[in-house]
Order: structure tokens, then C-alpha cells, then sequence
């Protein structure tokens, strides 16, 4: 079972509150910190110190209540030895032709 249903089967409201696009990408966002540090099986404090910030920081991004800029997500990810891929979709009609 992925993180994501894990956290909203342990928390209705908390899915509810995700479930709006308006938050679904932070929500994804948030589950993949999680599924990330569970990975390295590390507890919050350790992964924060390996990624250098502090564990309260973690936290609260793990659980949605702040954003995560990109520069700072690249940071993250250049720590762990990864990269982040970007992809925007554009839907044709949406397009308008001058």
C-alpha cells in the first residue's frame, strides 16, 4: 500500500482537505518526502539532519502545512543523490492563437 492511501485511510479529514487540486500536488509532494526518508529507513530527525534542516521543518512539510520552493526541493533531492524532472502538460484547447 502506497504512503498516500496509507495517510488518508488513517485520516478521512485529511484526505478530504487533499482530495482539491488546489492541494493535490503538495499532498503528493508531502507523501513522497515521507516515502522517500521511510526508504532510507531513517526517523525524521536523522533524514532532516541528512538533508540539512531541522526535524520541525520536516514535519511540517511531511504533513502539508507549508510549501516547498523548488530551490529547496533541489536541495533535498541533490543531498540524496537524486534529481527532480519537471513535466508541464498543456491541453491543446487551452491554448490560444494570436
Amino acid at each position: 500500500m502506497s504512503i498516500t492511501a496509507r495517510l488518508s485511510e488513517k485520516n478521512t479529514e485529511f484526505q478530504k482537505d487533499w482530495e482539491d487540486s488546489k492541494h493535490e500536488k503538495q499532498f503528493k509532494l508531502s507523501c513522497k518526502l515521507v516515502e522517500l526518508r521511510k526508504q532510507l529507513n531513517m526517523t525524521q530527525q536523522k533524514f532532516a539532519n541528512h538533508i540539512g534542516m531541522k526535524q520541525p521543518y520536516l514535519s511540517r512539510l511531511e504533513n502539508g502545512e507549508i510549501d516547498i520552493s523548488l530551490k529547496k526541493l533541489e536541495d533535498i533531492a541533490k543531498k540524496l543523490g537524486g534529481r527532480i524532472h519537471i513535466d508541464i502538460e498543456i491541453e491543446e484547447n487551452s491554448l490560444t492563437r494570436q
